[in-house]
């Protein structure tokens, strides 16, 4: 079984890998909030360009997964470019 990570790791690391792509300081972790309506959710700021997101009703840490998805899936769009 695969070891399981702490919610500060993954922050880490989908900040390291936005901040590949982006550059360096081009990236903020705006945070991790749980809203009474809509759940759990992730959210990371780029300078003068909209926010990426992640939502999930259940726990911070499919929120988290699910930014790092969008963030692989915005990457892989640029990079076929």
């Amino acid at each position: 079984m695969g070891e399981n990570k702490g919610t500060s790791t993954t922050i880490e690391e989908i900040i390291k890998r936005a901040e590949a792509h982006y550059g360096e300081g081009e990236v903020i972790f705006v945070g991790l909030k749980y809203q009474k309506g809509s759940g759990w959710i992730a959210k990371i700021k780029r300078r003068n360009a909209p926010s990426l997101t992640g939502h999930s009703t259940t726990s911070s840490g499919k929120a988290l997964r699910r930014l790092s998805k969008r963030l692989s899936k915005v990457i892989q769009r640029y990079n076929m470019v």
